[in-house]
């Protein structure tokens, strides 16, 4: 997983032009909201520490839990080998985790969408409730 990331830093996001890919505003340093689609549009300058926090539970329980729920049926089964049999399992995962995020980054590599800190004009004047 971290290969990946850094194979893409390394050697693709060197090779690709730079800059924002929509119309900044002139007199700006932000992307102009109407050039955007209507999903990031509404979305724009909402920010929330704890819908953050939330998030990355949510996402290090994702890759933990199976882990763990793996190795314990591994080492709770009848098998011989409980301890290969789990390393198995998790490599599986590894393999598929890695494979979602070569993926992933591709895709981001080739649609260019314009990121959510490039479309504020102050983070506070456009927060909302």
């Amino acid at each position: 997983m971290l290969g990946v990331a850094g194979l893409e830093e390394a050697f693709v996001k060197p090779t690709l032009s730079g800059g924002r890919s929509c119309r900044v505003v002139s007199g700006g340093d932000y992307c102009d909201e109407a050039e955007l689609n209507a999903l990031d549009r509404i979305v724009v300058g909402n920010d929330s520490a704890a819908w953050r926090t939330v998030s990355d539970v949510g996402q290090i329980s994702a890759i933990a839990l199976p882990v763990v729920v793996t190795s314990v049926d591994a080492w709770l089964s009848a098998s011989d080998t409980p301890v290969a049999d789990a390393a198995t399992e998790v490599l599986v995962m590894v393999e598929a985790v890695a494979a979602t995020t070569l993926t992933t980054s591709v895709l981001k590599l080739a649609v260019r969408r314009p990121r959510r800190f490039f479309t504020l004009r102050g983070l506070v004047s456009l927060r909302r409730s």
